[in-house]
């Protein structure tokens, strides 16, 4: 992953296991594929759209936010003729909001229409990513929306970059 705002369309593929580099969401409609998306802190997001038969996997983090994956993901519907709104979606393990502090550096780059989820307290900024990965989600017409509330930062099972950190 590389936190981008691209988005490919698996179709038709050469070999049993394929990697696509610079890119950080996936969707198909093609029988027996499995999309897979690696994280640390980052939202993994599978989307999966009975009514046209079609899949996506994002990979979510605050940069690939702040470039608009999400939105990526709507044109590309938009583009391929399928409702976003006709999507369900699931949130994997990621950081929550309580780990991820932020500093000014980071401050300074959120997008002003993304600045909503940022959290400002006394001395401590916090961005939080899953409220706004939802929240985006929800605009888009998406009902049926589950969130693991799995922190990557607690968590034994999951690799956190931050908790790697401490």
């Amino acid at each position: 992953q590389v936190h981008s705002p691209t988005i490919r369309i698996v179709e038709k593929l050469s070999s049993p296991s394929v990697i696509f580099p610079e890119t950080d969401g996936l969707m198909t409609r093609e029988k027996g594929v499995l999309l897979i998306t690696k994280t640390a802190d980052c939202v993994p997001i599978l989307l999966w759209n009975k009514k046209d038969q079609i899949i996506a996997a994002l990979h979510c983090g605050w940069r690939g936010f702040f470039r608009g994956i999400l939105e990526a993901f709507e044109k590309t519907c938009h583009d391929q003729g399928y409702a976003p709104s006709n999507f369900s979606a699931f949130l994997g393990p990621h950081l929550l909001v309580e780990h991820f502090e932020v500093a000014e550096d980071f401050i300074e780059q959120i997008p002003e229409n993304k600045r909503k989820f940022l959290i400002q307290e006394k001395n401590r900024a916090r961005y939080d990513l899953g409220s706004a990965v939802t929240s985006t989600l929800r605009s888009f017409g998406i009902q049926e929306l589950h969130n693991s509330e799995i922190s990557t930062y607690n968590s034994r099972d999951y690799f956190s970059y931050r908790a790697w950190l401490k």
